[in-house]
Protein backbone atom coordinates (compact mmCIF):
# COMPACT_ATOMS: atom_id res chain seq x y z
CA UNK A 1 0.00 0.00 0.00
CA UNK A 2 1.56 3.58 -1.10
CA UNK A 3 1.41 6.17 1.39
CA UNK A 4 1.09 9.83 0.97
CA UNK A 5 4.89 10.39 1.23
CA UNK A 6 5.17 7.91 -1.68
CA UNK A 7 2.78 9.45 -4.42
CA UNK A 8 3.87 13.33 -2.97
CA UNK A 9 7.33 12.15 -3.88
CA UNK A 10 6.80 10.61 -7.06
CA UNK A 11 4.48 13.66 -8.11
CA UNK A 12 7.56 16.34 -6.76
CA UNK A 13 10.01 14.47 -8.93
CA UNK A 14 7.72 14.00 -11.99
CA UNK A 15 7.30 18.12 -11.95
CA UNK A 16 10.68 18.62 -11.30
CA UNK A 17 11.75 16.56 -14.28
CA UNK A 18 9.36 18.21 -16.56
CA UNK A 19 9.93 22.10 -15.19
CA UNK A 20 14.30 20.66 -15.86
CA UNK A 21 13.19 19.25 -19.59
CA UNK A 22 11.67 23.43 -19.99
CA UNK A 23 14.73 24.30 -18.87
CA UNK A 24 16.51 22.56 -20.95
CA UNK A 25 14.77 23.31 -24.42
CA UNK A 26 15.12 27.65 -22.87
CA UNK A 27 18.74 27.23 -22.63
CA UNK A 28 19.11 25.53 -25.42
CA UNK A 29 17.03 28.02 -27.65
CA UNK A 30 17.90 31.10 -25.77
CA UNK A 31 21.68 30.45 -24.44
CA UNK A 32 21.50 32.73 -21.76
CA UNK A 33 23.92 32.64 -18.86
CA UNK A 34 21.32 32.78 -16.35
CA UNK A 35 19.80 29.32 -17.58
CA UNK A 36 22.70 27.81 -17.57
CA UNK A 37 22.81 27.69 -13.78
CA UNK A 38 19.13 28.26 -13.17
CA UNK A 39 19.53 24.34 -15.44
CA UNK A 40 21.90 23.35 -13.54
CA UNK A 41 20.87 23.97 -10.23
CA UNK A 42 17.71 22.27 -11.16
CA UNK A 43 19.27 18.78 -12.34
CA UNK A 44 21.21 18.86 -9.11
CA UNK A 45 18.08 19.66 -6.81
CA UNK A 46 16.20 16.66 -8.52
CA UNK A 47 19.49 14.47 -8.12
CA UNK A 48 19.39 15.51 -4.39
CA UNK A 49 16.02 14.75 -3.65
CA UNK A 50 16.81 10.95 -5.25
CA UNK A 51 19.57 10.92 -2.94
CA UNK A 52 17.49 12.11 0.36
CA UNK A 53 15.25 9.06 -0.54
CA UNK A 54 17.78 6.75 -0.72
CA UNK A 55 19.81 8.19 2.52
CA UNK A 56 15.89 7.55 4.35
CA UNK A 57 16.29 4.06 2.95
CA UNK A 58 19.90 3.47 3.84
CA UNK A 59 20.32 6.08 6.82
CA UNK A 60 23.46 4.47 8.22
CA UNK A 61 25.37 5.11 4.51
CA UNK A 62 27.70 8.45 5.70
CA UNK A 63 28.16 8.52 1.31
CA UNK A 64 24.83 9.32 0.99
CA UNK A 65 24.67 12.11 3.52
CA UNK A 66 28.11 13.32 2.09
CA UNK A 67 25.94 13.74 -1.64
CA UNK A 68 23.18 15.16 -0.18
CA UNK A 69 24.98 18.00 1.85
CA UNK A 70 26.93 18.83 -1.81
CA UNK A 71 24.33 18.24 -4.27
CA UNK A 72 21.88 20.42 -1.82
CA UNK A 73 23.70 23.32 -1.23
CA UNK A 74 25.37 23.67 -4.64
CA UNK A 75 21.82 23.51 -6.27
CA UNK A 76 20.52 26.24 -4.08
CA UNK A 77 23.74 28.38 -4.68
CA UNK A 78 23.49 27.95 -8.48
CA UNK A 79 20.03 29.04 -8.47
CA UNK A 80 20.71 31.96 -6.42
CA UNK A 81 24.05 32.81 -8.72
CA UNK A 82 21.58 32.60 -11.34
CA UNK A 83 19.49 35.69 -9.68
CA UNK A 84 22.76 37.91 -10.05
CA UNK A 85 22.85 36.88 -13.18
CA UNK A 86 19.72 37.72 -14.46
CA UNK A 87 20.20 41.29 -12.68
CA UNK A 88 23.44 41.73 -14.90
CA UNK A 89 25.28 41.69 -11.99
CA UNK A 90 28.92 40.11 -10.72
CA UNK A 91 28.04 37.16 -8.37
CA UNK A 92 29.56 38.07 -5.07
CA UNK A 93 32.95 36.52 -4.47
CA UNK A 94 32.10 35.96 -0.97
CA UNK A 95 28.70 33.92 -1.78
CA UNK A 96 31.03 31.77 -3.49
CA UNK A 97 33.77 31.07 -0.83
CA UNK A 98 30.87 31.04 1.89
CA UNK A 99 29.22 28.29 -0.11
CA UNK A 100 32.03 26.28 -0.30
CA UNK A 101 33.21 26.69 3.21
CA UNK A 102 30.07 25.04 4.34
CA UNK A 103 30.31 22.12 1.92
CA UNK A 104 33.53 21.19 2.63
CA UNK A 105 33.07 21.95 6.70
CA UNK A 106 30.01 19.56 6.28
CA UNK A 107 31.73 16.87 4.77
CA UNK A 108 34.34 16.66 7.29
CA UNK A 109 31.64 17.29 9.91
CA UNK A 110 30.30 13.67 8.82
CA UNK A 111 33.49 11.98 9.11
CA UNK A 112 34.87 13.25 12.25
CA UNK A 113 31.56 12.07 13.82
CA UNK A 114 29.82 15.55 14.10
CA UNK A 115 26.54 15.20 15.23
CA UNK A 116 24.56 15.19 12.37
CA UNK A 117 21.54 17.84 13.84
CA UNK A 118 24.45 20.55 14.12
CA UNK A 119 25.87 19.99 10.74
CA UNK A 120 22.19 20.14 8.72
CA UNK A 121 21.10 23.17 11.31
CA UNK A 122 24.24 24.61 9.81
CA UNK A 123 23.09 23.92 6.18
CA UNK A 124 19.69 24.94 6.89
CA UNK A 125 20.88 28.54 7.89
CA UNK A 126 23.21 28.90 5.24
CA UNK A 127 20.61 27.93 2.64
CA UNK A 128 17.45 29.89 4.32
CA UNK A 129 19.97 32.96 4.61
CA UNK A 130 20.83 32.42 1.09
CA UNK A 131 17.06 32.03 -0.87
CA UNK A 132 15.96 35.14 1.30
CA UNK A 133 18.71 37.23 0.32
CA UNK A 134 18.67 36.14 -2.86
CA UNK A 135 14.88 37.24 -3.19
CA UNK A 136 15.09 40.71 -1.57
CA UNK A 137 17.68 41.44 -3.83
CA UNK A 138 15.78 40.20 -7.01
CA UNK A 139 12.66 42.23 -5.88
CA UNK A 140 15.19 45.48 -5.38
CA UNK A 141 17.63 44.98 -8.47
CA UNK A 142 14.90 44.18 -11.14
CA UNK A 143 12.78 46.11 -12.79
CA UNK A 144 9.47 45.69 -10.40
CA UNK A 145 6.77 44.01 -12.46
CA UNK A 146 4.35 41.44 -10.73
CA UNK A 147 6.15 38.94 -12.27
CA UNK A 148 9.53 39.55 -10.98
CA UNK A 149 7.63 40.14 -7.61
CA UNK A 150 6.74 36.57 -7.53
CA UNK A 151 9.64 35.27 -8.03
CA UNK A 152 11.24 37.18 -5.27
CA UNK A 153 8.65 36.54 -2.77
CA UNK A 154 8.69 32.85 -3.86
CA UNK A 155 12.57 32.59 -2.59
CA UNK A 156 11.94 34.38 0.40
CA UNK A 157 9.23 32.33 1.58
CA UNK A 158 10.99 28.85 0.00
CA UNK A 159 13.98 30.10 2.53
CA UNK A 160 11.82 30.61 5.58
CA UNK A 161 9.92 27.54 4.84
CA UNK A 162 13.49 25.72 4.87
CA UNK A 163 14.08 27.44 8.24
CA UNK A 164 11.33 25.69 9.92
CA UNK A 165 12.97 22.78 9.84
CA UNK A 166 15.34 24.29 12.57
CA UNK A 167 12.02 24.40 14.96
CA UNK A 168 10.14 20.66 13.58
CA UNK A 169 9.88 18.35 16.64
CA UNK A 170 7.37 15.76 15.63
CA UNK A 171 7.01 13.37 12.45
CA UNK A 172 3.96 15.09 11.20
CA UNK A 173 5.31 18.17 11.30
CA UNK A 174 8.74 17.57 9.57
CA UNK A 175 6.25 15.86 6.71
CA UNK A 176 4.38 19.30 6.77
CA UNK A 177 7.10 20.82 6.17
CA UNK A 178 8.65 19.08 3.81
CA UNK A 179 5.22 19.17 1.32
CA UNK A 180 5.74 23.28 1.66
CA UNK A 181 9.38 23.15 0.70
CA UNK A 182 8.79 21.44 -1.79
CA UNK A 183 5.86 23.10 -3.17
CA UNK A 184 7.78 26.53 -2.63
CA UNK A 185 10.68 24.81 -4.54
CA UNK A 186 8.48 24.07 -7.79
CA UNK A 187 6.57 27.67 -7.59
CA UNK A 188 9.97 28.60 -7.53
CA UNK A 189 11.06 27.09 -10.61
CA UNK A 190 8.06 28.05 -12.44
CA UNK A 191 8.50 31.79 -11.24
CA UNK A 192 11.75 31.74 -12.72
CA UNK A 193 10.57 30.29 -16.65
CA UNK A 194 7.72 32.85 -16.35
CA UNK A 195 10.60 35.68 -15.34
CA UNK A 196 12.81 34.48 -18.24
CA UNK A 197 10.11 34.01 -21.07
CA UNK A 198 8.32 37.09 -19.75
CA UNK A 199 11.66 39.14 -20.29
CA UNK A 200 12.23 37.31 -23.96
CA UNK A 201 8.70 38.74 -25.08
CA UNK A 202 9.70 42.17 -24.01
CA UNK A 203 12.66 41.92 -25.63
CA UNK A 204 10.80 40.67 -28.68
CA UNK A 205 8.80 43.43 -28.48
CA UNK A 206 10.98 46.12 -27.83
CA UNK A 207 13.02 44.66 -30.92
CA UNK A 208 9.43 44.63 -33.20
CA UNK A 209 9.27 48.55 -31.90
CA UNK A 210 12.63 49.33 -33.51
CA UNK A 211 12.14 47.62 -36.19
CA UNK A 212 8.62 49.12 -37.25
CA UNK A 213 9.96 52.56 -35.92
CA UNK A 214 13.13 52.38 -38.41
CA UNK A 215 10.83 50.85 -41.41
CA UNK A 216 8.64 54.52 -40.90
CA UNK A 217 11.46 56.76 -40.15
CA UNK A 218 14.67 58.04 -41.59
CA UNK A 219 17.70 57.13 -40.18
CA UNK A 220 19.85 60.37 -40.98
CA UNK A 221 16.90 62.53 -39.91
CA UNK A 222 14.13 60.78 -37.59
CA UNK A 223 11.25 61.97 -39.84
CA UNK A 224 8.69 59.71 -41.15
CA UNK A 225 10.27 58.07 -44.55
CA UNK A 226 8.12 58.21 -47.80
CA UNK A 227 6.56 55.05 -47.44
CA UNK A 228 5.17 55.56 -44.15
CA UNK A 229 3.70 58.96 -45.40
CA UNK A 230 1.65 57.00 -48.46
CA UNK A 231 0.89 54.44 -46.10
CA UNK A 232 -0.75 57.64 -43.84
CA UNK A 233 -2.21 59.21 -47.08
CA UNK A 234 -3.89 55.89 -48.08
CA UNK A 235 -5.80 55.20 -45.13
CA UNK A 236 -6.36 58.66 -44.00
CA UNK A 237 -7.82 60.14 -46.85
CA UNK A 238 -11.10 61.16 -45.61
CA UNK A 239 -13.49 64.02 -44.63
CA UNK A 240 -12.83 64.34 -41.45
CA UNK A 241 -9.16 65.46 -42.00
CA UNK A 242 -10.38 68.05 -44.03
CA UNK A 243 -8.91 70.25 -44.90
CA UNK A 244 -6.09 68.39 -45.40
CA UNK A 245 -2.95 70.74 -46.31
CA UNK A 246 0.55 69.48 -48.21
CA UNK A 247 3.99 71.47 -47.87
CA UNK A 248 6.12 69.95 -50.37
CA UNK A 249 10.08 71.50 -49.77
CA UNK A 250 13.45 70.95 -51.44
CA UNK A 251 16.66 72.15 -49.91
CA UNK A 252 18.52 74.70 -52.66
CA UNK A 253 22.25 74.29 -52.76
CA UNK A 254 23.19 71.10 -51.27
CA UNK A 255 24.52 69.49 -54.40
CA UNK A 256 27.23 72.76 -54.16
CA UNK A 257 27.72 71.67 -50.30
CA UNK A 258 28.23 67.80 -51.21
CA UNK A 259 30.46 68.48 -53.86
CA UNK A 260 32.43 71.11 -51.76
CA UNK A 261 32.27 69.83 -48.66
CA UNK A 262 31.32 65.83 -48.82
CA UNK A 263 28.47 64.60 -48.11
CA UNK A 264 28.84 64.78 -44.14
CA UNK A 265 28.00 67.84 -44.19
CA UNK A 266 25.67 68.00 -46.58
CA UNK A 267 23.89 65.48 -43.89
CA UNK A 268 24.86 67.83 -41.04
CA UNK A 269 22.47 70.47 -43.08
CA UNK A 270 19.99 67.44 -43.98
CA UNK A 271 19.56 67.30 -39.82
CA UNK A 272 19.20 70.69 -39.36
CA UNK A 273 16.50 71.31 -41.82
CA UNK A 274 14.73 68.40 -40.39
CA UNK A 275 14.90 70.37 -36.93
CA UNK A 276 13.77 73.57 -38.47
CA UNK A 277 10.02 71.28 -40.18
CA UNK A 278 9.87 69.62 -36.62
CA UNK A 279 10.32 72.62 -34.81
CA UNK A 280 7.96 74.74 -36.85
CA UNK A 281 5.40 72.81 -37.08
CA UNK A 282 2.54 71.12 -34.72
CA UNK A 283 2.27 67.39 -33.06
CA UNK A 284 -0.68 66.80 -35.36
CA UNK A 285 1.66 67.56 -38.45
CA UNK A 286 3.40 64.77 -40.34
CA UNK A 287 6.80 65.90 -41.40
CA UNK A 288 8.71 62.90 -43.85
CA UNK A 289 11.82 63.34 -45.71
CA UNK A 290 10.62 62.44 -48.78
CA UNK A 291 13.88 62.05 -51.22
CA UNK A 292 17.49 63.09 -50.83
CA UNK A 293 17.02 66.77 -50.14
CA UNK A 294 13.10 67.04 -50.42
CA UNK A 295 10.94 67.11 -47.67
CA UNK A 296 6.58 66.94 -47.64
CA UNK A 297 4.44 68.10 -44.64
CA UNK A 298 1.25 66.76 -44.38
CA UNK A 299 -1.45 69.00 -42.08
CA UNK A 300 -4.83 67.46 -41.47
CA UNK A 301 -7.63 70.04 -40.72
CA UNK A 302 -5.38 72.98 -41.83
CA UNK A 303 -6.65 75.71 -43.99
CA UNK A 304 -4.47 77.69 -46.88
CA UNK A 305 -4.49 80.45 -44.07
CA UNK A 306 -2.77 78.81 -41.51
CA UNK A 307 -0.55 76.65 -44.08
CA UNK A 308 0.68 79.60 -45.45
CA UNK A 309 1.67 80.66 -42.03
CA UNK A 310 3.83 77.77 -41.42
CA UNK A 311 5.36 78.14 -44.96
CA UNK A 312 6.56 81.50 -43.30
CA UNK A 313 7.64 80.46 -40.68
CA UNK A 314 9.95 77.70 -41.93
CA UNK A 315 11.46 80.59 -44.82
CA UNK A 316 11.89 82.72 -41.72
CA UNK A 317 13.73 80.30 -39.20
CA UNK A 318 15.88 79.11 -42.43
CA UNK A 319 17.17 82.53 -42.98
CA UNK A 320 18.01 83.36 -39.15
CA UNK A 321 19.62 79.78 -38.94
CA UNK A 322 23.38 80.82 -38.30
CA UNK A 323 24.41 77.25 -36.61
CA UNK A 324 25.65 75.69 -39.86
CA UNK A 325 28.68 76.63 -42.30
CA UNK A 326 26.90 77.33 -45.03
CA UNK A 327 23.19 79.53 -45.28
CA UNK A 328 20.22 76.98 -45.00
CA UNK A 329 17.51 77.67 -47.76
CA UNK A 330 14.72 75.53 -48.61
CA UNK A 331 12.18 76.51 -51.72
CA UNK A 332 8.65 75.38 -50.44
CA UNK A 333 4.96 74.95 -52.47
CA UNK A 334 2.00 74.15 -50.50
CA UNK A 335 -1.68 73.39 -51.74
CA UNK A 336 -4.99 72.40 -49.70
CA UNK A 337 -7.34 70.15 -50.32
CA UNK A 338 -11.02 70.95 -49.08
CA UNK A 339 -13.10 68.46 -51.32
CA UNK A 340 -13.08 64.95 -50.75
CA UNK A 341 -13.28 64.33 -54.51
CA UNK A 342 -9.79 65.81 -54.89
CA UNK A 343 -7.66 63.25 -56.18
CA UNK A 344 -4.57 63.26 -53.90
CA UNK A 345 -1.87 62.42 -56.56
CA UNK A 346 -3.00 65.47 -58.78
CA UNK A 347 -2.54 67.16 -55.38
CA UNK A 348 1.18 66.27 -54.92
CA UNK A 349 2.02 66.98 -58.93
CA UNK A 350 0.52 70.55 -58.41
CA UNK A 351 2.15 70.85 -54.81
CA UNK A 352 5.64 69.91 -56.50
CA UNK A 353 4.76 72.41 -59.72
CA UNK A 354 4.40 75.19 -57.04
CA UNK A 355 7.75 74.21 -54.94
CA UNK A 356 9.33 74.49 -58.47
CA UNK A 357 8.63 77.66 -59.81
CA UNK A 358 9.43 78.87 -55.67
CA UNK A 359 12.64 77.04 -56.92
CA UNK A 360 13.45 79.00 -59.75
CA UNK A 361 13.02 81.90 -58.02
CA UNK A 362 14.87 80.89 -54.66
CA UNK A 363 17.01 78.45 -55.86
CA UNK A 364 19.57 80.88 -57.91
CA UNK A 365 19.49 83.62 -54.97
CA UNK A 366 20.20 80.48 -52.29
CA UNK A 367 23.52 79.28 -54.75
CA UNK A 368 24.89 82.53 -55.20
CA UNK A 369 24.48 83.70 -51.62
CA UNK A 370 25.96 80.29 -50.86
CA UNK A 371 29.48 80.76 -52.99
CA UNK A 372 28.99 84.34 -51.54
CA UNK A 373 29.92 82.97 -48.14
CA UNK A 374 32.67 80.77 -49.28
CA UNK A 375 34.27 83.49 -50.79
CA UNK A 376 34.05 84.78 -47.13
CA UNK A 377 35.10 82.11 -45.33
CA UNK A 378 37.82 81.39 -47.84
CA UNK A 379 38.58 84.96 -46.80
CA UNK A 380 38.52 84.92 -43.37
CA UNK A 381 40.54 81.25 -43.98
CA UNK A 382 43.48 83.09 -45.45
CA UNK A 383 43.83 87.05 -45.79
CA UNK A 384 46.47 86.70 -48.79
CA UNK A 385 43.84 84.94 -51.06
CA UNK A 386 41.19 88.21 -50.64
CA UNK A 387 43.89 90.44 -51.70
CA UNK A 388 45.50 87.75 -54.52
CA UNK A 389 41.45 88.07 -56.00
CA UNK A 390 41.45 91.80 -56.30
CA UNK A 391 44.87 91.86 -57.47
CA UNK A 392 43.92 89.70 -60.36
CA UNK A 393 40.88 90.89 -61.15
CA UNK A 394 42.41 94.16 -61.97
CA UNK A 395 45.40 92.64 -64.17
CA UNK A 396 43.07 90.46 -66.38
CA UNK A 397 40.50 93.37 -67.14
CA UNK A 398 43.99 95.34 -68.02
CA UNK A 399 45.10 92.45 -70.07
CA UNK A 400 41.72 91.93 -71.49
CA UNK A 401 41.77 95.28 -73.07
CA UNK A 402 45.25 94.99 -74.39
CA UNK A 403 44.33 91.28 -76.18
CA UNK A 404 41.38 93.70 -77.49
CA UNK A 405 39.10 90.83 -76.25
CA UNK A 406 35.10 91.77 -76.04
CA UNK A 407 33.85 93.20 -73.09
CA UNK A 408 31.52 90.04 -72.15
CA UNK A 409 34.37 87.82 -72.38
CA UNK A 410 36.56 90.16 -69.69
CA UNK A 411 33.72 89.97 -67.39
CA UNK A 412 34.45 86.37 -67.07
CA UNK A 413 37.85 86.78 -66.72
CA UNK A 414 37.10 88.77 -63.79
CA UNK A 415 34.73 86.13 -62.84
CA UNK A 416 36.95 83.16 -62.97
CA UNK A 417 40.02 85.65 -61.47
CA UNK A 418 37.57 85.79 -58.37
CA UNK A 419 36.75 82.14 -58.27
CA UNK A 420 39.80 80.44 -59.31
CA UNK A 421 40.48 79.84 -55.86
CA UNK A 422 37.55 78.83 -54.27
CA UNK A 423 37.95 75.07 -54.24
CA UNK A 424 40.92 76.14 -51.36
CA UNK A 425 38.14 75.87 -48.87
CA UNK A 426 38.77 72.48 -48.30
CA UNK A 427 42.09 72.16 -47.84
CA UNK A 428 43.30 72.43 -44.05
CA UNK A 429 44.45 75.26 -42.37
CA UNK A 430 48.00 73.65 -41.61
CA UNK A 431 48.69 73.24 -45.38
CA UNK A 432 47.42 76.04 -46.56
CA UNK A 433 49.64 78.30 -44.48
CA UNK A 434 52.90 75.72 -44.46
CA UNK A 435 55.67 77.86 -44.73
CA UNK A 436 57.82 74.45 -45.32
CA UNK A 437 57.54 72.12 -47.94
CA UNK A 438 54.93 70.15 -48.74
CA UNK A 439 54.70 66.41 -48.80
CA UNK A 440 53.37 64.76 -51.70
CA UNK A 441 49.82 64.44 -50.04
CA UNK A 442 49.82 67.26 -48.89
CA UNK A 443 50.59 68.52 -52.67
CA UNK A 444 47.92 65.98 -54.21
CA UNK A 445 45.30 67.78 -51.46
CA UNK A 446 46.21 71.41 -53.18
CA UNK A 447 45.82 69.86 -56.71
CA UNK A 448 42.32 68.62 -56.26
CA UNK A 449 41.21 72.43 -55.58
CA UNK A 450 40.42 73.10 -59.53
CA UNK A 451 38.20 70.53 -59.52
CA UNK A 452 36.11 71.24 -56.69
CA UNK A 453 36.28 74.79 -57.66
CA UNK A 454 34.65 73.56 -61.04
CA UNK A 455 31.64 71.69 -59.05
CA UNK A 456 31.41 75.00 -57.33
CA UNK A 457 30.60 76.71 -59.99
CA UNK A 458 28.97 74.13 -62.09
CA UNK A 459 26.43 74.22 -59.25
CA UNK A 460 25.46 77.90 -59.39
CA UNK A 461 23.59 78.99 -62.62
CA UNK A 462 25.34 82.17 -62.38
CA UNK A 463 29.34 80.64 -63.21
CA UNK A 464 28.63 77.57 -64.61
CA UNK A 465 29.51 78.97 -67.85
CA UNK A 466 32.94 79.53 -66.95
CA UNK A 467 33.58 76.89 -64.86
CA UNK A 468 35.83 74.84 -67.27
CA UNK A 469 38.19 77.81 -67.26
CA UNK A 470 38.53 77.29 -63.33
CA UNK A 471 39.35 73.30 -63.78
CA UNK A 472 41.83 74.45 -65.89
CA UNK A 473 43.77 77.21 -64.84
CA UNK A 474 46.76 75.14 -63.63
CA UNK A 475 46.70 73.26 -66.68
CA UNK A 476 50.64 73.87 -68.66
CA UNK A 477 51.50 74.66 -72.47
CA UNK A 478 53.58 71.53 -72.75
CA UNK A 479 50.53 69.33 -70.92
CA UNK A 480 52.75 68.26 -67.78
CA UNK A 481 49.89 70.45 -65.89
CA UNK A 482 47.21 69.39 -63.83
CA UNK A 483 44.11 68.22 -63.45
CA UNK A 484 43.46 66.60 -66.60
CA UNK A 485 47.15 67.05 -68.68
CA UNK A 486 45.56 69.42 -71.17
CA UNK A 487 48.42 70.44 -73.92
CA UNK A 488 48.59 73.89 -76.19
CA UNK A 489 45.28 75.33 -77.64
CA UNK A 490 43.49 72.01 -75.68
CA UNK A 491 43.34 74.55 -72.47
CA UNK A 492 40.70 76.91 -72.67
CA UNK A 493 41.94 80.59 -73.79
CA UNK A 494 40.69 82.35 -70.22
CA UNK A 495 42.21 79.33 -68.45
CA UNK A 496 45.36 80.32 -70.00
CA UNK A 497 45.58 83.96 -69.41
CA UNK A 498 44.07 83.05 -65.90
CA UNK A 499 47.51 81.05 -65.78
CA UNK A 500 50.28 83.95 -66.53
CA UNK A 501 48.42 86.57 -64.45
CA UNK A 502 48.08 84.01 -61.21
CA UNK A 503 51.47 82.97 -61.81
CA UNK A 504 52.93 86.78 -61.80
CA UNK A 505 50.66 87.72 -58.80
CA UNK A 506 52.20 85.02 -56.62
CA UNK A 507 55.34 85.44 -57.68
CA UNK A 508 55.60 89.14 -56.49
CA UNK A 509 53.63 88.60 -53.63
CA UNK A 510 54.81 87.56 -49.87
CA UNK A 511 53.62 83.81 -49.13
CA UNK A 512 54.39 81.44 -46.33
CA UNK A 513 56.50 79.82 -48.58
CA UNK A 514 58.31 82.62 -50.58
CA UNK A 515 59.27 86.01 -50.42
CA UNK A 516 58.03 88.14 -53.07
CA UNK A 517 59.97 89.33 -56.08
CA UNK A 518 60.20 92.43 -57.65
CA UNK A 519 58.60 93.16 -60.74
CA UNK A 520 61.17 92.52 -63.40
CA UNK A 521 62.48 89.53 -62.47
CA UNK A 522 58.91 87.48 -62.35
CA UNK A 523 58.35 89.02 -65.97
CA UNK A 524 62.10 87.17 -66.81
CA UNK A 525 60.82 84.20 -65.12
CA UNK A 526 57.43 84.24 -67.42
CA UNK A 527 59.39 84.90 -70.57
CA UNK A 528 61.63 81.75 -69.59
CA UNK A 529 58.63 79.57 -68.63
CA UNK A 530 56.99 80.87 -72.16
CA UNK A 531 55.73 78.21 -74.60
CA UNK A 532 56.33 75.03 -71.48
CA UNK A 533 54.20 76.21 -68.46
CA UNK A 534 52.41 79.56 -70.21
CA UNK A 535 51.06 80.59 -73.77
CA UNK A 536 53.86 82.27 -74.83
CA UNK A 537 51.38 84.57 -77.39
CA UNK A 538 49.86 85.99 -73.45
CA UNK A 539 53.11 85.74 -71.81
CA UNK A 540 54.57 88.60 -74.66
CA UNK A 541 51.19 91.07 -74.57
CA UNK A 542 51.32 90.77 -70.45
CA UNK A 543 55.01 91.51 -70.08
CA UNK A 544 54.62 94.37 -72.53
CA UNK A 545 51.63 95.41 -70.70
CA UNK A 546 53.61 95.64 -67.52
CA UNK A 547 56.67 97.61 -69.06
CA UNK A 548 55.03 99.66 -70.34
CA UNK A 549 52.63 100.99 -67.56
CA UNK A 550 55.03 100.06 -64.43
CA UNK A 551 52.43 100.29 -62.05
CA UNK A 552 52.19 97.82 -58.94
CA UNK A 553 48.49 96.87 -57.30
CA UNK A 554 48.47 96.24 -53.29
CA UNK A 555 45.68 96.52 -50.88
CA UNK A 556 45.87 97.08 -47.29
CA UNK A 557 44.66 93.83 -44.96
Amino acid sequence: MYTFSDIFNVAILSAIFILVSIYIHAYIHFQKNYLKFWLFGWILYFTDYIIRLLFMAYPNADFFLVLDQAFYISSNFLLCAGIFLYADKKLPKGLLTLSLLILVTNSIGIYLYVPFMVMKQLEIIFVATLLVYSGIYYCRRIIPNRAHHVVGISFVFWGMSIAVFLFVKTESSLVLAQVICSLNALIVSVALLHSHFGRMYQELNQKQEIINYNNSHDKLTNLYTRNYMEYYLENNDSNKNLPFSIIMGDMNGLKLVNDTFGHIQGDILIRDMARILTKETRKSDLVARWGGDEFVILLPNTDTKITSRVVKAIKEATEQTDSVTVPLSISLGQVTKTSEIQDLDELFRLVDALMFQDKIKEGRKARSKIIETLENLLSEKDVETREHVDRMKVLVTKLGHELKLPDFYINELSAVAALHDIGKITIPDEILKKSSNLTEDEWETIKRHPEVGYRIAQASDQFSHVSKFILHHHERWDGTGYPEGLKGKEIPFASRVISVVDAYDVMTNIRPYKKAMSTEPALLELLTCSGTQFDSEIVAVFVKMMRNNNFSITFSA
